[in-house]
Order: structure tokens, then C-alpha cells, then sequence
């Protein structure tokens, strides 16, 4: 009996073995900025290779895992630039030195160190450094490993995953704006026209401790991620992204018509983007019904957790410890009432005050975070400029209702004393008026040295006259002489000074030998006779 016939061959795309990543990243300085502090990362950390070339832009995933991040900094160009590549640096730099994490808790709890020892070292130079001062990043970083995507997240910049045709943003903006979104006082279809939507909580260098917020995802064959900066969230809106994300399935081609669309949109800040795919048989397929839902991670709690000034609402931990410390002396940042105050919110909130509270703060991060712990109560006015702006650089006035008598101590410091102002003037114009006398009394003390020296300088001076020259024989025979007088005895035509000059210049009677003694009579002395006149006879 004959064998049956075999049936044709059907040819079956084989899908590669684990799970593949195909990725790109792109990042514009947009149209009105003159420099670009945006910074990005792209790496393998199986092989630790950290570039955009062909075999990184698709490689299979190894035990390491893969890492994309992006930073927007903040501070102007030359501190931005410092703070968002300090950033990407530090975080590669930490995931790398060590051997592959051995599971998820490893992986989360490196990258969460990495991320808290890149503010850290963005803070010291910042302090060390005047002209950096108030530098700061956001850091949006994305770690995958076993098909497992996890996302920290410091600041606004955002990750969304694509899957199908279904969009879903996977991080929660740290922003004045998102908290007033939740609280209820800001519609979503006014957030667009919010004059303060640049206020940020968070960033990694305004502070020297930070507080991530983790998020994860499990993914399925022909998901798509993409990491972004404001300078694209904020030109356009969700449903343009995602079109963008399903008509561009590569990611080249989706990172360029993304950064165009943004620039097309008014390109008012730089804008990055990174985009990862990833497939293979490692991954399952989408089910028809699953929902595409994010999770928080229950991370491990950070060294020195009291210290961050911001507190992630619904924040989880490991120890399974509560998310606001207890400690008076160290307010925490949770603006949301819910994430504060657990279940007793509503009967909270009703037993409010009501009526505006004028507070000040000094600036930091804590007191902005006790100053919007009240988010849910009231509106507030704050008046900030149009740049990026961090929790050091903040407002020193701030209209805001009375903080809830729950929280740990009241955010509304005593009032000034009425006066104070007027006070601050009065000093101000002494002191002007101080500087303006010793200013004086300098210039007249420089006026009376200057007047002392010239005087000095007079009477040093000697006015030396020329010697007129020797008169000639013909000027000397003309000139009428004057008849000296005689002295008796002596001839005449004898000088009297040179006569002196001869006798000095002789002996003293000291000097001369003395004669010996001689016998006999005396010589008698011979008397001069005068010559003869001329013309006379002998």
C-alpha cells in the first residue's frame, strides 16, 4: 500500500527566538530655542553599548535588559545641558558596573538608586557652582527586562505605550497643573490654557534627595513604547501621537515624523523622543478582551525618605510602611488629599475653612510642598515667568486656602507685622543716605591731598637761569672800565684775588723747617724799592 501523498509545503515566518527590541531616538532644539538641553539614552546594558548605530537599534534582549531614558533640563543652556547629561551619564554608569540585576526587585531598586545619586550629584554641583544655581532635570527612564517594563519617573516628561490601536500614558506628571486636574479645580479642556502649566514638583537637582514614581507594565507581541519630552506632549495632543505611532510602525520613521509634527505645532521648546517596538516569540500575543491597564510597583523605600520634599500620591512600598512619614518636622509634598489623608478625605474637606490665606515660603522644596497640600480646597495664584522653572526658583507669594487641621503642621506662617514695609524703606534710605556722607567725606579728603601735593610741588621747583656767554674781545674793549682801587704798597696792576688764591695755597708757619740759630749780628732787613715808571730815567 502506497504511502499517502505529503501536502504541500506552507511557508510560516518563523518568529525570532525571545524577545527582539527595535528602537530609535531623536531630539530637536525646536523653533524658538537657541540650544538644546534636552538629552537622551539608548542602551543595551547586556552588552553595555549605549548608541543609536544598527546593533543597537535592533538587538535581543539579554539578561541585563534594556534602558531608555530621557531628560529635559532645565537652568539655561549652559546648566540644562550640564544637569540632563549628568543625569543620563550617572544612570548608565551605575546599571553597568555591576553584574545583571538577578530579578525585578534588583533591576527597580538600581535604577531607582541611580536615578536619586544623578540628582544628588547635579545638587553638589549646582551648589559648588553660582552661575549653575537652580539647575535641574526631569529623567523619565524605562528598564525592561523578561518582558516586564518598568518606568521611573522624576518631573513631567511622559512614556506612553501603544498597543494595537489603544494609546495609554504610563506615567502620572509631577506638576502644579496634573494636581489641580485631580483636585478638581482645573478642567482638562482648560489645561491647555493654563497660564502656570510649567511649575513642576519635582527634578532631579533642585533638591538633594528625590522620590520616583514606578510604574510597570507587562507587554505583548507588537507593543510600542515612547519616552518624550514636553516639548512634544505639550505641541500636540494624545490622538495626534498616536496616529503618528500606528502610520509610523518603525521606529526611525515614527521619531522623525513626531519631532516634525511638534515643530509643525509651534516648536516652542526641544523636543526628544524615543521609540522602542518589540516582538518575538519571548512575548505573548494581546488577548482580545485584556485590558491595557499600568500598575504601580511596590519599590523598595529609598535611603534618607524622610528628606524628599515630594511625596508620589499612592505610593507603594516594599515594607509595606506608609508613604508619608509621620515626623513633624519634615512636611511632605502629597498635594493630593486622597494620597494624604486615606479614606477620611470626604469628611475632611468638608470640615474645611473656607476663605483666601496669605502664605510665604522661602523657596524650597518643603514649603511648596506644605504650601499645595491643599490642593482639593481652592484655586491659587501664582505668578511665575514663562521658562522652565524647579522647586528651588519659586514664587515668594502665594494665595491659598488654610491647610487642613489632618496634616502634620499648619503651611500658613504667622502674618508680618503691620509696618514691616514701611520699616524696610526707612532702613534702606538710611543706609543710602549713610553711603552718600562717606562718599563725601571721601572726595574731600582726596580734594585736600591732591591741593597738599601741588603745594609740595611748588616749592621743590628751581628756576635756573641760562650762564650768558663770555663777552668777546671787541665788547670788552668797548665797554667803559671801572678804575679799581689802590691799595698802598702794593704795585699797581696786582689783583687782590689772585694775590688771596697764592696765599693760600701756600705752607703754614707749622709746616715750614726752622732755620738754625746764627752768631753774630742780626742781618738788617733790605727795603724794597719800587720799580721805575715806564718812561723814566734810571
Amino acid at each position: 500500500m502506497d504511502d499517502p501523498a505529503a501536502g504541500p509545503e506552507v511557508a510560516v515566518t518563523a518568529l525570532p527566538q525571545g524577545i527582539v527590541v527595535r528602537c530609535f531616538a531623536r531630539t530637536d532644539v525646536g523653533l524658538l530655542r537657541e540650544h538644546n538641553e534636552d538629552d537622551f539614552l539608548v542602551a543595551d546594558l547586556t552588552r553595555r553599548v549605549r548608541t543609536l548605530l544598527p546593533d543597537v537599534q535592533e538587538h535581543a534582549l539579554g539578561p541585563g535588559g534594556s534602558l531608555f531614558v530621557v531628560c529635559d533640563g532645565m537652568g539655561g543652556a549652559a546648566a540644562g545641558e550640564v544637569a540632563s547629561r549628568t543625569a543620563v551619564d550617572t544612570i548608565y554608569e551605575r546599571l553597568t558596573q555591576d553584574d545583571p540585576p538577578t530579578g525585578w526587585d534588583d533591576l527597580v531598586g538600581r535604577l531607582d538608586l541611580a536615578i536619586i545619586e544623578a540628582g544628588h550629584r547635579i545638587y553638589q554641583m549646582a551648589r559648588v557652582d553660582q552661575e549653575r544655581r537652580g539647575m535641574g532635570t526631569t529623567c523619565t527612564a524605562a528598564a525592561l527586562v523578561d518582558g516586564r517594563l518598568f518606568v521611573h519617573q522624576v518631573g513631567d516628561s511622559r512614556c506612553y505605550v501603544l498597543r494595537r490601536d489603544t494609546l495609554l500614558q504610563l506615567t502620572r506628571d509631577q506638576s502644579l497643573l496634573t494636581q489641580l486636574i485631580e483636585a478638581g479645580q482645573v478642567k482638562p479642556e482648560d489645561a491647555a490654557n493654563f497660564e502656570h502649566s510649567n511649575i513642576i514638583l519635582q527634578a532631579l537637582g533642585t533638591t538633594e534627595m528625590v522620590n520616583t514614581d514606578v510604574t510597570f507594565l507587562d507587554l505583548r507581541r507588537g507593543d510600542s513604547i515612547l519616552l518624550c519630552s514636553d516639548g512634544l506632549s505639550g505641541m500636540i495632543d494624545d490622538d495626534a501621537i498616536r496616529m503618528l505611532l500606528s502610520e509610523n510602525p518603525e521606529p526611525l520613521a515614527a521619531c522623525r515624523a513626531l519631532t516634525e509634527a511638534a515643530n509643525h505645532g509651534g516648536g516652542e521648546d526641544n523636543i526628544t523622543v524615543v521609540v522602542a517596538r518589540f516582538d518575538g516569540a519571548g512575548l505573548p500575543e494581546p488577548g482580545p478582551e485584556e485590558p491595557l491597564r499600568l500598575a504601580r510597583f511596590a519599590k523598595p523605600r529609598p535611603p534618607n525618605f524622610d528628606r524628599v520634599p515630594y511625596t508620589i500620591p499612592e505610593q507603594l512600598f516594599a515594607d509595606g510602611g506608609p508613604a508619608v512619614p509621620m515626623s513633624p518636622e519634615v512636611p511632605m509634598g502629597a498635594v493630593s488629599v486622597e494620597g494624604m489623608i486615606g479614606d477620611e478625605g470626604a469628611a475632611v474637606a468638608a470640615a474645611r475653612p473656607t476663605g483666601p490665606v496669605e502664605s510665604r515660603f522661602d523657596g524650597t522644596a518643603s514649603d511648596l510642598a506644605e504650601a499645595l497640600r491643599g490642593a482639593a480646597e481652592a484655586p491659587r495664584v501664582i505668578e511665575w515667568s514663562d521658562e522652565d522653572v524647579s522647586l528651588d526658583d519659586l514664587p515668594t507669594e502665594i494665595v491659598e486656602r488654610q491647610a487642613p487641621a489632618a496634616t502634620a503642621r499648619s503651611s500658613v506662617p504667622p502674618p508680618r507685622p503691620k509696618g514691616s514695609g514701611a520699616r524696610g524703606w526707612t532702613i534702606v534710605a538710611l543706609l543710602l543716605l549713610a553711603l552718600i556722607v562717606l562718599l563725601l567725606v571721601f572726595d574731600s579728603i582726596r580734594e585736600r591731598k591732591a591741593t597738599e601735593a601741588e603745594a609740595d610741588a611748588d616749592g621743590a621747583v628751581i628756576d635756573i637761569a641760562p650762564i650768558p656767554p663770555p663777552p668777546n674781545p671787541e665788547s670788552r674793549q668797548a665797554a667803559p672800565t671801572t678804575p679799581r682801587p689802590q691799595v698802598p704798597g702794593l704795585r699797581p696792576g696786582i689783583d687782590l684775588r689772585s694775590v688771596r688764591s697764592h696765599i693760600k695755597g701756600l705752607p703754614t708757619l707749622q709746616e715750614l723747617h726752622p732755620l738754625p740759630p746764627t752768631s753774630g749780628p742780626a742781618p738788617t732787613p733790605r727795603r724794597r724799592t719800587p720799580a721805575p715808571t715806564t718812561g723814566a730815567s734810571p
